[in-house]
């Protein structure tokens, strides 16, 4: 067996894990998503490369001989963040309790403990690895020293160091001298870049090759370069060279490696909350006992450790049914089926079954594939959902209901959808089969399918699909059971899960579009934008390319000579927010001509110019997708297209709207909730002076201008209204005074004054906010009235910026988690009367707080008081719900 030897660069590991994963943080609050990545990255290291050796090499806290020779010496390096200062120390423990050789040498770097022992122990060994992505240590790679990336998992030899260099090894040292780098703060030669000083040393070899033949350079800057520069090269290769005859106090035998879990370190990852570290921990430590050993009772007294989750996959068994009447004889009468159905588009815009798995056990698979049989499919499919008796336990099911009525079939089982479970316990990250295989069960599934006729593709899909069905029985039967225990159960089964049909069927149905209207709108639109370029080209004496930011730039700050606001990465910003703030002092008319065009030029490809394109053949209707799983605070949200976000405070925006429209003989019906979030607000936070507001019907920002100004209501202005506006909207949301001030345009100081005076009058709402803080810091998440819980780990986070975040996130999601759930609840009322109701009317847009609705006009007058009465009514708060209906044939018309 080879004699391998790791050398872990430990900082370099420490700061990439912590950039890297998401914060996270143990049950008593400290950070630890660095230790989580550290442990991670070490068992990946461990289980991939196989070390008989380890040790990890320590920067000193003392300062380098370096930063003595040149003071400003990585001087342009931050402060660690504030949280990853505790984790250093809790990384050393777990490194401790690993029983890992580490070490660090005073007034030394990693860097130069790595090199001394590279050079001192190379014949120690057989192959020395270094795992570190700090270019510097490249010039050690030889025949027997590689590099090791872990996060790109890419070992470098000689010919892949030249590959990413583009010198060699040996010249390592001598490329940094010329290039610098700036993430130590080297200077190097001032004017040649990477291309530069990689040409020079393939002509010359090295830094001194370079300098003999300077006078020989042609090119400006690199002649200026080696005239002026060549001391900052000679002491950047001072920096740049890595000590190599370290006194090292310790021998290669220490460096023996023999992982092994101890209860200790057990305890400790438990401690933390990193348990499925642990698990995986264990599957490596049993895995290297298997290739060492061959004692049975040792085997089985390390497996009795290893939970049965890692390993779930052990049982499953998959088998291709290629007779569709032996397959549905698989199909129970009742009971629960999971179910994976897989589809292909068609160019006429139809979808067809692809295959269908199904499982009963979640354990044995059946797959069966419809390649050129999809009515043999939909007779399967059809006999699956028809079944009222049974239960569907599927991902994503909106896509099964929606493909089921496309095809004229009632869905009637029941049905449990594990995307919506693990979205209802876990808002945030990703939620793929894959990563909730991985997260529940530490499992890893087949990441591609590959399609084809042939047996050999076929027995592939079938485990690939085979998995993932008997993964969805497995997930619901964990999730079931984790929604009753963190009493998300009523959210689930009352409100995100019936509601999948409801957005079905509004995505079946679509909406009208007038593609005639956006023609010439199209035509108007572009006429728009090519007088505003005119102009401006009028003002500036030359065409001017307004799509690039770059000429942009140079027309407002150089020919306009107009003040730089900000600077972003490639010089003076120009995005929005700058060219809103030039508008606002009046010092030229481009700024809104720029803005004018971005919005037409926005409008135009968004929306003018694609929307047409997607309308279906087969309905001549615009389909989008409502997703329930997208948004933290449990908002819907809609995609091709999104139809939430088409701009409303424009009037261009608004035209937009012009286009959607109801078909001959009926009307677009909307109903909006007002100011439904403030509402929500007044019934939390029960301050009586806004309730007695909403009680007396009055306006809300009128009256708090009032109150907070002391004028009376009568005098309150419209510029006042706008202010106490956005002071309502800002504070529910945890804005501070600066970000008020920034609003409104107005100081810091006059922000915060308004502020005290605010909660002096409305003081419940203060108290409000601040218990919402509090429940978030005690519970870990916040809640809505329905028990919809958003978690906060960042509540928690020693970072003042970061918790201050999660403590905003904690006031707004109770309030806008609360409004959405409402709609929610009417539209699910609202589906089921008109159903009931046998009304032609149908629903088809949710717009935050606004359902559109299409209606017959004989249907017209009864759906107003159905609509209003549903909508207000949903829930009893201490305020009224009040709604604003809309009638128009478009939606531009509904006011």
């Amino acid at each position: 067996m080879k004699k391998r030897l790791i050398i872990v660069d430990l900082s370099g590991f420490i700061f990439r894990a912590f950039y890297a994963i998401k914060p996270l943080h143990s049950p008593d609050g400290k950070p630890v998503n660095a230790v989580h990545g550290v442990l991670s990255m070490l068992l990946k290291l461990i289980a991939q490369h196989k070390p008989t050796n380890i040790l990890l090499a320590r920067d000193s806290r003392a300062p380098t001989f370096r930063k003595k020779m040149y003071p400003e010496y990585k001087a342009n390096r931050p402060a660690p963040p504030e949280d990853l200062i505790p984790q250093f120390g809790l990384i050393e423990q777990m490194v401790q309790k690993m029983e890992l050789a580490n070490f660090s040498l005073e007034g030394y770097e990693a860097d130069d403990l790595i090199g001394s022992i590279v050079t001192q122990w190379r014949n120690n060994f057989d192959e020395i690895f270094i795992a570190s992505s700090d270019k510097d240590l490249m010039q050690f790679v030889d025949d027997k020293v590689k590099m090791l990336d872990t996060m790109k998992d890419k070992i470098y030899g000689k010919e892949g160091v030249f590959e990413k260099m583009n010198v060699w090894p040996d010249q390592i040292v001598d490329y940094l001298s010329i290039l610098g780098d700036s993430s130590d703060n080297i200077p190097g030669m001032k004017g040649i870049g990477a291309k530069g000083a990689s040409k020079l040393l393939a002509e010359y070899k090295t830094l001194d090759g370079c300098i003999k033949a300077k006078d020989s350079y042609t090119n400006k800057r690199i002649k200026n370069a080696f005239e002026n520069y060549i001391d900052d090269a000679h002491l950047s290769k001072k920096l740049t060279t890595i000590v190599t005859d370290l006194d090292l106090e310790f021998k290669p035998d220490v460096t023996k490696f023999s992982l092994g879990y101890s209860e200790e370190l057990g305890a400790f990852l438990k401690n933390l909350g990193l348990k499925s570290a642990i698990k995986k921990f264990k599957e490596i430590d049993y895995g290297s006992h298997q290739e060492r050993v061959n004692d049975q009772a040792l085997k089985s007294r390390i497996m009795e450790n290893i939970p049965d989750a890692t390993d779930v996959k052990k049982d499953f068994v998959h088998k291709l049914v290629e007779n569709k009447k032996d397959f549905e004889k698989l199909i129970p009468s009742q009971g629960k089926l999971a179910i994976y159905v897989c589809y292909h588009d068609c160019e006429d815009g139809r979808q067809l079954i692809h295959s269908i798995s199904i499982t009963i056990d979640g354990k044995n698979s059946y797959h069966f594939s419809s390649v050129d049989r999809d009515d043999d499919a939909l007779e399967i499919l059809k006999k699956i959902v028809s079944n009222k008796e049974l239960e569907i336990l599927g991902y994503d099911l909106k896509n099964d209901i929606c493909h089921v009525i496309w095809r004229d079939i009632e869905f009637m089982a029941g049905f449990f959808d594990v995307l919506l479970a693990h979205y209802d316990l876990d808002s945030t990250g990703k939620n793929d089969i894959q990563t909730l295989s991985r997260k529940y069960f530490d499992c890893e599934l087949f990441e591609h399918v590959e399609s084809g006729m042939d047996s050999e593709a076929k027995t592939f899909e079938t485990t690939f699909l085979g998995e993932r069905v008997n993964i969805i029985y497995l997930l619901s039967q964990k999730l079931k059971l984790k929604l009753e225990e963190h009493g998300l159960d009523e959210i689930f089964y009352k409100m995100d899960n019936p509601l999948i049909p409801v957005l079905a069927k509004m995505e079946h149905r679509g909406i009208l579009l007038n593609a005639g209207f956006l023609k010439k709108l199209e035509v108007d639109f572009e006429t728009k934008s090519l007088e505003v370029v005119g102009k401006i080209e009028k003002i500036s004496g030359y065409p001017v390319n307004l799509r690039s930011p770059k000429q942009v730039g140079e027309l407002l700050f150089e020919k306009l000579g107009l003040p730089i606001i900000k600077k972003n990465k490639t010089g003076a910003s120009t995005n929005v927010e700058v060219l809103e703030e030039l508008n606002s002092r009046g010092l030229s008319e481009v700024p809104k001509m720029i803005l004018k065009y971005r919005e037409l030029e926005k409008l135009l490809s968004t929306y003018v110019r694609v929307l047409p394109k997607m309308i279906d053949p087969r309905s001549g209707r615009l389909h989008t997708h409502f997703n329930q799983h997208n948004v933290v605070t449990g908002r819907l949200s809609s995609d091709r297209p999104n139809l939430q976000n088409i701009p409303v405070r424009s009037e261009n925006g608004k035209l937009v709207r012009k286009g959607f429209m109801a078909e001959p003989g009926w009307l677009l019906l909307s109903a909006d909730y007002s100011q439904a979030e403030l509402r929500i607000l007044a019934h939390l936070s029960e301050d009586p002076v806004m309730i007695q507001a909403f009680l007396r019907g009055e306006d809300i920002h009128a009256q708090t201008a009032s109150e907070v100004s002391g004028i009376p209501l009568k005098e309150i202005k419209l510029e006042d209204r706008l202010m106490a506006k956005a002071v309502n909207f800002g504070l529910m949301y945890g804005q501070s005074s600066f970000g008020l001030a920034k609003t409104l345009g107005i100081t810091r100081s006059e922000a915060k004054d308004y502020i005290t005076r605010y909660f002096e009058r409305f003081s419940q709402v203060k108290a409000y906010i601040d218990d919402l803080k509090e429940f978030a810091e005690n519970n870990g998440y916040s809640e809505t009235i329905y028990g919809r819980k958003r978690f906060l780990p960042d509540i928690h986070s020693q970072n003042r910026t970061i918790k201050s975040m999660a403590e905003r996130l904690a006031v707004n999601s109770p309030i806008q988690g609360t409004a959405s759930d409402i709609i929610k609840k009417a539209m699910i009322n609202l589906d089921r009367k008109i159903e009931n109701e046998k009304l032609e009317s149908r629903m088809l847009l949710q717009v935050h707080d606004e359902l559109i609705f299409e209606v017959p006009e004989n249907e017209l007058e009864r759906m107003k008081n159905m609509v209003r009465t549903e909508m207000e009514n949903v829930v009893q708060l201490k305020v009224p719900l009040n709604v604003d209906l809309g009638i128009g044939v478009n939606w531009y018309d509904l006011k």
